[in-house]
């Protein structure tokens, strides 16, 4: 009999970022064996009014599963964080009514972190329903609002982390995302709660394995994703800016944040003509510009708490074929190298990436041989379509010991 469950998230699909395409593909693997209901909010993020258009309207391929969305004000979050915390309280007060109100029964309910809101709506519905918790863990908040240097996150990361350790031990079982996470959240719960490794993935078609490494006319290297605090995003524009000079090398950024707006200015102010700054796209088309691609760039930020991070971004790389440069410390610059799908450097050495990128320009064989070790690690590491069993069994409690064919990276810490 088919397990009822509930998932709880503020992002979902059409929403772009890897937090919505994530919790969209958890649903579609876990609803292929049991009932899923999720509550989410309308499209928001990064901005609500992107998603009047068509092309997000129909970029999601969600279907089989009940949906139920709560709707919020509009609020400019990417630049005001007080904007921001005011819609984690909103979303945290709607979803709370929403499950209260619910008729329904449920016998699993999956909450996705961050925000911490949104596990604590979890908590209620565990109680209401009496249910199992499974948390799954995309970012270590309070830790990570590190990043911002202002005093509104800083009073709401020391107040906020009785309220992490709560969470984690009320939790049944916990996933997550990064194998960076697990020291630290054992030193929250002890050693015997269940933690289960699962990476953002792919899917199959999102494989690149025609790509094909020549000279061009145009040589590209592309950057996505979000634009804030977290990212090194002066040392690409200061890349592009030193090989002005080599007209056929052009840079792309494509993504979102809280910097967008001041890159775009900069790139126009200085009239960086070899960088082309796009707005936010649907995945399926930034997996199409990918593919376009030559080099892929990775810049984050030399800060403690994203050592145990891997950003969604760098698996989109490896899956497209494309080798790696860019700036990146603990765990993401371990997989990198430990695919050998690039060259990454702890520190802001312009000139030493200048010259690693100007070689693989010249030499197709160098970014033959990164982008495809990165593509058949990633076939082998992070695809959904692999890890499906193992994780629908750890969901719903499956205590069955028989050894799983879906080994890849996921793995289960006892």
């Amino acid at each position: 009999m088919k397990k009822k469950v509930l998932v709880i998230t503020q992002n979902f699909a059409p929403e772009i970022g890897s937090a919505a395409n994530r919790m969209e593909r958890i649903c579609e693997i876990l609803n292929e064996a049991e009932a899923v209901t999720v509550f989410t909010t309308e499209p928001q993020y990064p901005q609500r009014a992107i998603y009047s258009k068509d092309k997000f309207r129909t970029s999601s391929s969600s279907t089989g599963f009940i949906i139920k969305r709560v709707k919020t004000r509009r609020y400019a979050t990417e630049k005001n964080l007080f904007f921001r915390f005011l819609l984690y309280l909103e979303v945290f007060i709607k979803l709370l009514l929403a499950i209260r109100r619910e008729k329904q029964n449920f016998d699993i309910v999956l909450a996705t972190t961050p925000p911490l809101s949104i596990p604590l709506v979890a908590l209620f519905a565990k109680r209401k329903f009496k249910a199992e918790l499974v948390l799954d863990v995309r970012d270590l908040w309070p830790e990570s609002m590190q990043i911002f240097n202002h005093f509104i996150a800083t009073i709401a990361r020391r107040s906020s982390y009785w309220i992490e350790r709560v969470i984690y031990q009320k939790a049944d079982r916990i996933i997550v995302n990064s194998e960076g996470f697990i020291p630290f959240i054992r030193e929250k719960v002890g050693e015997s709660k269940e933690i289960l490794f699962s990476p953002n993935a792919l899917m199959p078609k999102e494989f690149y394995s025609k790509r094909i490494f020549n000279t061009k006319e145009f040589f590209k290297i592309v950057y996505v994703g979000n634009m804030g605090a977290a990212q090194d995003l002066d040392s690409f524009i200061l890349l592009a800016k030193s090989l002005q000079d080599h007209p056929h090398i052009r840079f792309q950024m494509i993504g979102y944040g809280a910097d967008y707006a001041r890159i775009r200015k900069r790139i126009n102010d200085e009239r960086l003509w070899n960088i082309e700054i796009r707005s936010p796209e649907p995945r399926q088309k930034i997996i199409e510009h990918l593919k376009s691609a030559d080099i892929a760039y990775v810049g984050l930020e030399n800060i403690p708490i994203l050592h145990t991070v891997i950003p969604g971004k760098i698996i989109d790389y490896m899956g497209s074929a494309l080798p790696i440069i860019g700036i990146a410390s603990g765990y993401s610059k371990k997989i990198i190298e430990q695919a050998r799908a690039g060259i990454v450097f702890e520190e802001k050495q312009i000139m030493a990436i200048k010259k690693v990128l100007l070689e693989w320009a010249s030499h197709p064989e160098i970014r033959f041989y990164h982008g495809e070790n990165g593509r058949a690690y990633a076939e082998k590491h992070f695809s959904w379509e692999l890890n499906q069993s193992l994780l629908n069994k750890f969901v719903v409690g499956d205590d069955d010991e028989e050894k799983s064919h879906d080994v890849c990276l996921e793995r289960v810490y006892k």
